[in-house]
């Protein structure tokens, strides 16, 4: 198919995608992420999906279209359509001690191939081409620092990076947990690490090593302190709840 007539089909489909309520629109989002990580070969659960219903015609047309791009050139092309049809800023519903908070959030388009809806109340973006950094905003004097860094690696897969990354950890941290294998908040090698555990200052890093599928790995790391695991490292987890790997490098 050629690319002017790719993107006509893709733009047409997405302006008449815009005209949907925004309910759906939220419908179309989690959907559409869904069908990015089948056909990336990322596991998920076995769902049917009844397309008519659940997403309007439009946004069929546009995710179809999508599925059969293959990552070609218009494929490109496409998927930064779709990035851009993903709305700017959306209420994301975070559950924190317990509670259920609707979190005003920013959806990050990094040049590193994922897109996340973030706590832009809270958080601000470092972005420097290797990685993104969300860094709080607001800090005070005695404060430790708290941040969720996101970069990639190319060359080695999850597996291959798990035992160097936990020995750095050692290296550092009184008490490491062994590696495990997780599923919230996605499918990834997890490690946990705490230095003391019974300050309120002691720092705290978690590792979530993600299969990027062509034989690299996404490297999410999340550090704060003891004190804030229910606040900043809860509001980290529900943030990489919305982490969704889009592009093939």
């Amino acid at each position: 198919m050629a690319q002017e007539s790719f993107d006509e089909k893709i733009t047409e489909a997405l302006h008449r995608g815009t005209d949907e309520a925004s309910a759906m629109q939220e419908k179309n989002w989690k959907l559409i992420r869904e069908r990015i990580r089948e056909k990336r070969g990322i596991s998920m659960p076995k769902r049917t999906f009844q397309w008519k219903r659940s997403l309007g015609i439009s946004a069929v047309a546009a995710v179809m279209v999508f599925m059969l791009s293959t990552f070609t050139q218009p494929g490109q092309a496409a998927l930064e359509k779709l990035k851009q049809y993903f709305a700017p800023e959306k209420i994301v519903k975070y559950e924190l001690e317990g509670d259920k908070e609707n979190i005003d959030s920013r959806l990050q388009q990094g040049a590193l191939g994922y897109v996340m809806y973030y706590d832009q109340e809270r958080y601000k973006v470092v972005e420097d081409g290797q990685l993104d950094r969300y860094v709080m905003k607001e800090t005070a004097e005695g404060i430790p620092e708290v941040y969720m860094e996101i970069s990639q690696d190319l060359d080695n897969t999850p597996e291959e990076l798990v035992a160097k990354l936990e020995a750095e950890l050692k290296a550092d941290f009184s008490k490491v947990d062994a590696p495990e294998e997780v599923t919230d908040p996605f499918e990834a090698l997890y490690i946990h690490a705490i230095d003391g555990g019974t300050k309120w200052n002691d720092p705290v890093v978690n590792y979530y090593l993600v299969d990027d599928t062509n034989g690299g790995s996404f490297v999410i790391k999340t550090k704060y302190f003891l004190e804030a695991a229910e606040g900043h490292g809860a509001r980290f987890h529900s943030m990489l709840k919305e982490f969704t790997i889009l592009l093939d490098e």
